[in-house]
C-alpha cells in the first residue's frame, strides 16, 4: 500500500481546527510527514481545493471531486465515509491533526483502525486503574445518549463497550468497506442532515464501527492498543515519559492542540518537527 488519502470538506460551520494559524502549522505538519512515506492526495471540494493552495498545503495531488462539491451534509465525519465509499484500491485515510512517524506495518485485515476511542473492557498500563467520571461522561454524552435518540430499535444490539477513532484507517479490502458505508448513509438518512458535533462523532465512528462489527465477513484490528484519549489528562511537557512513549509509534494524533497554551503547544510541536524533520 503506497497512498495515503485524506478528506477536506468546507462547510457552513467552521471547523475549530482549521485554517487558523495552529491548524495551518498541524495540516503542514502532517502532510509533510505523511509524504515521507506515501503518496499523499487529498480530495476535497473546489472551495477546500483554493484554501489549501493558498496556505501550501504540500499534498503530492489534490483531487476536486463532485461528490464532495455536492455534498449537502453538514458534516466532516461523514465527508470522510464519503471519500471512503468511493474508493476501489488499498488506501489509509488519516486527519489532517494526524502526524506520520513510520511506515505503517503491514496489515492483512480488510480494515485496521489506529486505536479505539473509547474501550470499557481494559485500561492502558500506567494510567488510573479507575474508570473516571469524565471519561464516561464522554462516553455517554458523545455515543449513548445519541443511540437511545436516533437508534432506539437497536440498542440491544449494539457493543457500547468499544467506540473506534477514525483519525487512521487502513482499507486493504474497500468492496466491503463501500457496502457499509453506504447502508451507514441509508441508516441515518432522515437525522444526518441537521448539524450536531456529538452526532457526528456518533454516526461517523460509533455507528460504523457497529456495522463493521455486525458484519462476520469482514476482517478488522486496531493498530495501536492504547487510548490517545488518556494522553489528554497528562502534563505535556518534553520529560514526560508518558507522552514520550506517543512518539515511538506509527503515528501521533494530535487532537488536543488547540486546546493548549502556548508554551504546551510550542513543545509538542518542536518535539514532533524535530521527530519527522527529515522528512523536509
Amino acid at each position: 500500500m503506497d497512498r495515503i488519502i485524506y478528506t477536506w470538506k468546507t462547510t457552513d460551520i467552521n471547523h475549530f481546527k482549521g485554517f487558523t494559524e495552529r491548524g495551518i502549522e498541524v495540516m503542514k505538519l502532517s502532510v509533510q510527514s505523511a509524504n515521507k512515506f506515501y503518496k499523499t492526495e487529498l480530495f476535497c471540494d473546489s472551495e477546500g481545493a483554493r484554501l489549501m493552495k493558498i496556505n501550501e498545503i504540500p499534498f503530492k495531488k489534490i483531487t476536486v471531486v463532485d461528490w464532495l462539491d455536492n455534498f449537502k451534509i453538514q458534516n466532516w465525519g461523514l465527508a470522510k465515509l464519503k471519500t471512503m465509499e468511493q474508493q476501489t484500491t488499498p488506501y489509509i485515510h488519516i486527519d489532517l491533526d494526524v502526524v506520520v512517524l513510520e511506515k505503517f506495518k503491514k496489515t492483512n485485515y480488510d480494515i485496521t483502525w489506529g486505536y479505539y476511542e473509547v474501550d470499557l473492557s481494559r485500561f492502558p498500563e500506567g494510567v488510573s486503574s479507575k474508570l473516571e467520571y469524565s471519561s464516561l461522561d464522554y462516553h455517554l454524552n458523545n455515543y449513548v445518549n445519541n443511540a437511545k435518540k436516533y437508534e432506539p430499535s437497536k440498542l440491544n444490539d449494539f457493543d457500547f463497550g468499544r467506540v473506534t477513532n477514525n483519525s487512521v484507517m487502513i482499507v486493504n479490502n474497500p468492496y466491503p468497506i463501500k457496502d457499509i458505508i453506504q447502508e451507514l448513509f441509508d441508516m441515518t438518512s432522515k437525522y444526518n442532515i441537521e448539524f450536531n458535533t456529538t452526532k457526528n462523532m456518533f454516526m461517523e465512528q460509533f455507528l460504523f464501527y457497529q456495522l463493521v462489527s455486525s458484519k462476520g465477513h469482514i476482517s478488522k484490528n486496531i493498530y495501536t492498543k492504547e487510548l490517545y484519549s488518556n494522553l489528554n489528562i497528562k502534563t505535556y511537557r518534553e520529560d514526560n515519559n508518558f507522552f514520550n512513549q506517543f512518539l515511538q509509534r506509527a503515528f501521533f494524533h494530535w487532537d488536543s492542540f488547540n486546546k493548549l497554551d502556548e508554551k504546551e503547544y510550542n513543545d509538542i510541536y518542536k518535539l514532533l518537527l524535530n521527530k519527522t524533520k527529515s522528512v523536509f
